[in-house]
Protein backbone atom coordinates (compact mmCIF):
# COMPACT_ATOMS: atom_id res chain seq x y z
CA UNK A 1 0.00 0.00 0.00
CA UNK A 2 2.92 2.62 0.98
CA UNK A 3 4.67 1.34 -2.37
CA UNK A 4 1.63 2.62 -4.30
CA UNK A 5 1.09 5.70 -2.50
CA UNK A 6 4.65 6.22 -3.53
CA UNK A 7 4.64 5.59 -6.60
CA UNK A 8 1.11 7.56 -7.36
CA UNK A 9 3.08 10.77 -5.71
CA UNK A 10 6.03 10.49 -7.41
CA UNK A 11 4.27 10.18 -10.99
CA UNK A 12 1.95 13.16 -10.12
CA UNK A 13 5.13 15.18 -9.05
CA UNK A 14 6.98 14.60 -12.07
CA UNK A 15 4.13 15.32 -14.37
CA UNK A 16 2.68 18.18 -13.08
CA UNK A 17 5.45 20.21 -10.92
CA UNK A 18 8.59 18.93 -12.59
CA UNK A 19 7.11 20.38 -15.99
CA UNK A 20 6.37 23.66 -14.56
CA UNK A 21 9.64 24.13 -12.56
CA UNK A 22 11.40 23.01 -15.41
CA UNK A 23 9.78 25.65 -17.93
CA UNK A 24 9.94 28.27 -15.49
CA UNK A 25 13.98 27.81 -15.34
CA UNK A 26 14.45 27.81 -18.44
CA UNK A 27 12.23 30.58 -18.99
CA UNK A 28 13.88 32.38 -16.60
CA UNK A 29 17.28 32.08 -18.06
CA UNK A 30 16.22 33.44 -21.49
CA UNK A 31 14.74 36.25 -19.87
CA UNK A 32 17.77 37.11 -18.22
CA UNK A 33 19.93 36.09 -21.19
CA UNK A 34 17.75 38.76 -23.60
CA UNK A 35 17.55 41.77 -21.32
CA UNK A 36 21.07 41.45 -20.38
CA UNK A 37 21.75 41.75 -23.95
CA UNK A 38 18.81 44.56 -24.61
CA UNK A 39 20.78 46.25 -21.95
CA UNK A 40 24.38 46.29 -23.21
CA UNK A 41 22.56 47.42 -26.54
CA UNK A 42 21.47 50.23 -24.80
CA UNK A 43 24.92 51.11 -23.63
CA UNK A 44 26.02 51.77 -27.10
CA UNK A 45 23.41 53.39 -28.63
CA UNK A 46 23.47 55.94 -25.72
CA UNK A 47 27.48 56.47 -26.35
CA UNK A 48 26.92 59.03 -28.83
CA UNK A 49 30.63 59.75 -29.60
CA UNK A 50 30.67 55.91 -30.43
CA UNK A 51 27.71 56.25 -32.85
CA UNK A 52 29.13 59.17 -34.29
CA UNK A 53 32.03 57.37 -35.12
CA UNK A 54 30.56 54.39 -36.52
CA UNK A 55 28.28 56.03 -38.26
CA UNK A 56 31.14 58.58 -40.16
CA UNK A 57 33.20 55.64 -40.62
CA UNK A 58 35.87 56.68 -38.18
CA UNK A 59 37.12 52.81 -36.67
CA UNK A 60 39.96 53.18 -34.20
CA UNK A 61 41.03 50.33 -32.19
CA UNK A 62 38.86 51.48 -29.15
CA UNK A 63 36.11 51.81 -31.06
CA UNK A 64 36.42 48.64 -32.38
CA UNK A 65 36.57 47.26 -29.03
CA UNK A 66 33.72 48.48 -27.79
CA UNK A 67 31.35 46.34 -30.46
CA UNK A 68 33.55 43.37 -31.81
CA UNK A 69 32.88 40.38 -29.61
CA UNK A 70 29.59 40.85 -29.24
CA UNK A 71 27.48 38.25 -28.45
CA UNK A 72 24.46 39.91 -30.76
CA UNK A 73 24.72 41.62 -34.06
CA UNK A 74 24.60 45.23 -34.44
CA UNK A 75 23.99 47.54 -37.08
CA UNK A 76 23.98 51.32 -37.56
CA UNK A 77 21.80 53.27 -40.00
CA UNK A 78 22.25 56.85 -41.12
CA UNK A 79 19.20 58.74 -42.01
CA UNK A 80 20.15 60.76 -45.69
CA UNK A 81 18.73 64.09 -46.52
CA UNK A 82 15.75 62.39 -48.79
CA UNK A 83 14.87 60.26 -45.07
CA UNK A 84 16.15 56.92 -46.54
CA UNK A 85 18.39 54.87 -43.93
CA UNK A 86 21.53 53.64 -45.29
CA UNK A 87 23.41 50.90 -43.57
CA UNK A 88 26.63 52.14 -42.60
CA UNK A 89 28.24 49.98 -40.03
CA UNK A 90 28.11 46.33 -38.46
CA UNK A 91 29.76 43.93 -36.40
CA UNK A 92 28.67 40.60 -37.59
CA UNK A 93 28.87 38.54 -41.29
CA UNK A 94 26.50 36.10 -39.87
CA UNK A 95 22.97 37.45 -40.80
CA UNK A 96 21.77 40.30 -43.25
CA UNK A 97 18.65 41.66 -41.25
CA UNK A 98 15.43 42.78 -42.60
CA UNK A 99 15.24 46.35 -43.59
CA UNK A 100 11.40 46.46 -42.68
CA UNK A 101 12.39 45.94 -39.06
CA UNK A 102 13.56 49.50 -38.83
CA UNK A 103 9.30 50.87 -39.42
CA UNK A 104 8.25 48.14 -36.90
CA UNK A 105 6.17 50.39 -34.22
CA UNK A 106 6.95 48.66 -31.31
CA UNK A 107 10.99 48.67 -30.09
CA UNK A 108 11.47 45.13 -29.90
CA UNK A 109 9.88 42.03 -31.33
CA UNK A 110 10.84 38.31 -31.97
CA UNK A 111 11.81 36.88 -35.82
CA UNK A 112 12.97 34.16 -37.48
CA UNK A 113 15.23 35.28 -39.65
CA UNK A 114 18.24 33.53 -42.57
CA UNK A 115 20.26 31.11 -39.52
CA UNK A 116 17.97 31.50 -36.40
CA UNK A 117 15.36 33.07 -33.77
CA UNK A 118 16.17 36.96 -32.77
CA UNK A 119 15.06 39.24 -30.69
CA UNK A 120 15.48 43.08 -32.18
CA UNK A 121 15.56 46.20 -30.89
CA UNK A 122 15.42 49.09 -32.80
CA UNK A 123 16.99 52.47 -30.78
CA UNK A 124 16.77 55.97 -32.06
CA UNK A 125 20.26 57.15 -32.28
CA UNK A 126 21.45 60.70 -33.33
CA UNK A 127 21.63 60.57 -37.18
CA UNK A 128 19.98 57.10 -37.80
CA UNK A 129 18.70 53.91 -36.21
CA UNK A 130 20.67 51.15 -34.36
CA UNK A 131 19.01 47.44 -35.04
CA UNK A 132 20.42 44.68 -32.57
CA UNK A 133 19.83 40.84 -33.58
CA UNK A 134 19.87 39.07 -30.50
CA UNK A 135 20.13 35.40 -31.36
CA UNK A 136 17.80 33.40 -28.80
CA UNK A 137 17.89 29.64 -30.82
CA UNK A 138 20.33 28.84 -34.19
CA UNK A 139 17.71 27.24 -37.05
CA UNK A 140 20.16 26.84 -39.81
CA UNK A 141 19.03 25.11 -42.94
CA UNK A 142 21.90 22.35 -42.92
CA UNK A 143 23.47 21.11 -39.96
CA UNK A 144 26.59 18.94 -39.15
CA UNK A 145 29.14 18.48 -36.25
CA UNK A 146 29.83 23.06 -36.42
CA UNK A 147 26.25 24.06 -37.06
CA UNK A 148 23.98 22.46 -34.49
CA UNK A 149 20.73 24.09 -34.29
CA UNK A 150 20.77 24.59 -30.56
CA UNK A 151 19.63 27.71 -27.94
CA UNK A 152 22.36 30.38 -27.58
CA UNK A 153 22.12 30.08 -23.94
CA UNK A 154 24.25 27.03 -22.98
CA UNK A 155 22.49 24.59 -20.30
CA UNK A 156 19.57 24.53 -22.42
CA UNK A 157 18.77 21.07 -23.72
CA UNK A 158 16.75 20.44 -27.18
CA UNK A 159 13.89 18.98 -25.07
CA UNK A 160 12.79 22.64 -25.32
CA UNK A 161 11.64 24.67 -27.92
CA UNK A 162 10.28 28.68 -28.68
CA UNK A 163 7.10 29.50 -29.63
CA UNK A 164 6.32 32.53 -31.58
CA UNK A 165 3.17 33.05 -29.84
CA UNK A 166 3.92 35.32 -26.78
CA UNK A 167 0.59 34.58 -24.84
CA UNK A 168 1.77 31.46 -23.26
CA UNK A 169 2.38 30.83 -19.64
CA UNK A 170 5.95 30.01 -19.96
CA UNK A 171 6.70 33.96 -22.26
CA UNK A 172 10.12 35.81 -22.60
CA UNK A 173 9.88 39.53 -21.94
CA UNK A 174 11.95 42.80 -22.99
CA UNK A 175 12.97 45.21 -20.80
CA UNK A 176 10.37 47.42 -22.25
CA UNK A 177 7.92 44.85 -21.16
CA UNK A 178 6.70 43.34 -24.73
CA UNK A 179 6.11 39.78 -24.34
CA UNK A 180 8.78 38.03 -27.06
CA UNK A 181 7.73 34.16 -27.10
CA UNK A 182 6.72 31.76 -24.80
CA UNK A 183 8.81 28.46 -23.82
CA UNK A 184 7.14 24.86 -24.65
CA UNK A 185 8.19 21.75 -24.85
CA UNK A 186 9.66 20.03 -27.64
CA UNK A 187 7.23 18.00 -30.05
CA UNK A 188 10.12 15.69 -31.39
CA UNK A 189 11.18 12.69 -29.20
CA UNK A 190 13.94 13.32 -26.49
CA UNK A 191 14.92 11.29 -23.35
CA UNK A 192 13.00 13.34 -20.40
CA UNK A 193 14.79 13.80 -17.27
CA UNK A 194 12.61 13.11 -14.26
CA UNK A 195 12.29 15.56 -11.48
CA UNK A 196 14.94 14.83 -8.24
CA UNK A 197 12.44 14.50 -5.56
CA UNK A 198 10.06 11.95 -8.13
CA UNK A 199 12.64 9.84 -8.61
CA UNK A 200 13.57 9.39 -4.96
CA UNK A 201 10.08 8.22 -4.31
CA UNK A 202 9.89 6.26 -7.18
CA UNK A 203 13.42 4.48 -6.23
CA UNK A 204 12.04 4.46 -2.60
CA UNK A 205 8.85 2.31 -4.07
CA UNK A 206 10.39 0.04 -6.27
CA UNK A 207 12.61 -1.16 -3.14
CA UNK A 208 9.75 -1.89 -0.80
CA UNK A 209 7.98 -3.69 -3.62
CA UNK A 210 10.86 -5.77 -3.89
CA UNK A 211 11.27 -6.07 -0.29
CA UNK A 212 7.91 -7.10 -0.08
CA UNK A 213 8.44 -9.92 -2.83
CA UNK A 214 11.24 -11.20 -0.88
CA UNK A 215 9.50 -11.74 2.05
CA UNK A 216 6.35 -13.66 0.43
CA UNK A 217 8.96 -15.68 -1.54
CA UNK A 218 10.31 -16.51 1.74
CA UNK A 219 7.00 -17.64 3.28
CA UNK A 220 6.28 -19.69 0.33
CA UNK A 221 8.93 -20.88 0.61
CA UNK A 222 8.61 -22.03 4.61
CA UNK A 223 5.20 -22.67 4.35
CA UNK A 224 4.37 -24.54 1.00
CA UNK A 225 7.75 -25.93 0.39
CA UNK A 226 11.78 -24.81 -1.22
CA UNK A 227 10.21 -25.04 -4.96
CA UNK A 228 7.36 -23.47 -5.14
CA UNK A 229 8.64 -20.17 -3.33
CA UNK A 230 11.67 -20.57 -5.73
CA UNK A 231 9.04 -20.69 -8.51
CA UNK A 232 7.26 -17.78 -7.69
CA UNK A 233 10.69 -15.26 -6.88
CA UNK A 234 12.07 -16.33 -10.76
CA UNK A 235 8.31 -15.85 -12.30
CA UNK A 236 7.80 -12.19 -10.19
CA UNK A 237 11.18 -10.49 -10.06
CA UNK A 238 11.82 -12.20 -13.85
CA UNK A 239 8.65 -10.83 -14.98
CA UNK A 240 9.35 -7.22 -13.10
CA UNK A 241 12.85 -7.11 -15.13
CA UNK A 242 11.55 -8.51 -18.64
CA UNK A 243 9.07 -5.60 -18.61
CA UNK A 244 11.40 -3.36 -17.21
CA UNK A 245 12.69 -3.73 -21.01
CA UNK A 246 9.99 -2.12 -22.60
CA UNK A 247 8.39 -0.05 -20.58
CA UNK A 248 9.89 2.78 -17.92
CA UNK A 249 9.47 1.00 -14.43
CA UNK A 250 9.96 2.00 -11.93
CA UNK A 251 11.48 5.28 -13.68
CA UNK A 252 13.33 6.22 -17.28
CA UNK A 253 16.52 5.09 -16.60
CA UNK A 254 18.24 6.04 -20.30
CA UNK A 255 18.28 9.61 -18.94
CA UNK A 256 21.37 8.53 -16.74
CA UNK A 257 25.03 8.23 -18.21
CA UNK A 258 25.19 4.97 -16.65
CA UNK A 259 22.35 3.74 -19.30
CA UNK A 260 23.41 5.01 -22.41
CA UNK A 261 24.51 2.85 -24.66
CA UNK A 262 26.28 4.92 -26.61
CA UNK A 263 28.84 4.75 -23.68
CA UNK A 264 28.28 0.28 -23.78
CA UNK A 265 25.82 -1.79 -25.44
CA UNK A 266 26.65 -5.48 -26.17
CA UNK A 267 22.70 -6.23 -26.88
CA UNK A 268 19.05 -6.56 -26.36
CA UNK A 269 20.06 -7.87 -22.62
CA UNK A 270 23.31 -6.28 -21.62
CA UNK A 271 22.09 -2.49 -23.48
CA UNK A 272 24.28 -0.40 -21.13
CA UNK A 273 26.22 -0.32 -18.40
CA UNK A 274 23.24 0.11 -16.12
CA UNK A 275 21.16 -2.88 -17.68
CA UNK A 276 24.36 -4.87 -16.95
CA UNK A 277 24.63 -3.65 -12.93
CA UNK A 278 20.83 -4.30 -12.28
CA UNK A 279 21.52 -7.60 -13.63
CA UNK A 280 24.55 -8.83 -11.71
CA UNK A 281 22.56 -7.63 -8.57
CA UNK A 282 19.48 -9.29 -9.10
CA UNK A 283 21.41 -12.58 -10.17
CA UNK A 284 23.31 -11.76 -6.67
CA UNK A 285 19.82 -11.72 -5.31
CA UNK A 286 18.89 -14.97 -6.72
CA UNK A 287 21.91 -16.97 -5.37
CA UNK A 288 21.59 -15.74 -1.96
CA UNK A 289 18.17 -16.22 -1.75
CA UNK A 290 18.68 -19.82 -3.10
CA UNK A 291 21.16 -20.33 -0.63
CA UNK A 292 19.72 -19.36 2.30
CA UNK A 293 16.14 -21.15 1.52
CA UNK A 294 18.29 -24.33 0.88
CA UNK A 295 19.74 -23.97 4.32
CA UNK A 296 16.91 -22.80 6.05
CA UNK A 297 14.58 -25.36 4.59
CA UNK A 298 17.25 -28.23 4.61
CA UNK A 299 16.47 -29.27 0.96
CA UNK A 300 18.15 -32.33 0.31
CA UNK A 301 18.02 -34.96 -2.81
CA UNK A 302 15.74 -37.77 -2.61
CA UNK A 303 17.94 -41.17 -2.85
CA UNK A 304 18.59 -41.84 -6.56
CA UNK A 305 20.14 -44.66 -8.60
CA UNK A 306 23.66 -43.65 -9.44
CA UNK A 307 22.29 -43.00 -12.90
CA UNK A 308 20.20 -39.88 -11.63
CA UNK A 309 23.35 -39.07 -9.38
CA UNK A 310 25.82 -39.11 -12.39
CA UNK A 311 23.61 -37.05 -14.49
CA UNK A 312 23.16 -34.22 -12.23
CA UNK A 313 26.43 -34.06 -11.56
CA UNK A 314 27.37 -33.58 -15.49
CA UNK A 315 24.54 -31.17 -15.57
CA UNK A 316 25.95 -29.04 -12.39
CA UNK A 317 29.45 -29.31 -14.34
CA UNK A 318 27.78 -27.91 -17.52
CA UNK A 319 25.49 -24.90 -15.85
CA UNK A 320 29.26 -24.17 -14.40
CA UNK A 321 31.06 -24.15 -17.46
CA UNK A 322 28.39 -22.40 -19.06
CA UNK A 323 28.32 -19.58 -16.18
CA UNK A 324 32.05 -19.12 -16.43
CA UNK A 325 32.23 -18.60 -19.94
CA UNK A 326 29.29 -15.87 -19.76
CA UNK A 327 31.07 -14.38 -17.46
CA UNK A 328 34.47 -14.44 -19.17
CA UNK A 329 32.21 -13.29 -22.58
CA UNK A 330 30.83 -10.40 -20.22
CA UNK A 331 34.38 -9.13 -19.04
CA UNK A 332 35.56 -9.55 -22.47
CA UNK A 333 32.43 -7.10 -23.78
CA UNK A 334 33.28 -4.63 -21.56
CA UNK A 335 35.97 -4.08 -23.48
CA UNK A 336 35.23 -4.59 -26.97
CA UNK A 337 32.05 -2.68 -27.07
CA UNK A 338 32.64 0.07 -24.86
CA UNK A 339 33.43 3.65 -25.71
Amino acid sequence: MLSAWLVTLGIIINNYWSDGASLNTVRNKLNAYVQEQEKSAQRICRDTLLTGALLNGIYDADVLDKTTGLPYSLFLYARDAAGQYQLRFWNTQQVAPATGLLFMEKEAGFALLGNAFYVWNIRDIPGGKALALIPVKWNYPVTNEYLKNSFAVSGISSEYDLKSDSSGKFSVTSLSGYELFSVVRSGSEVIRHDNALSVVLLIVAALLLLFFIHFLASFISSTYGFWKGLIFFILIVGGLRLLSYFLPIPLNFRQYELFDPSVYGSGPILRSLGDLLINAALFVWFVMFMRFQLREQKVSLPNLSPLLQWLIIILSGCILLVATFGSMATLRSLIIDSN
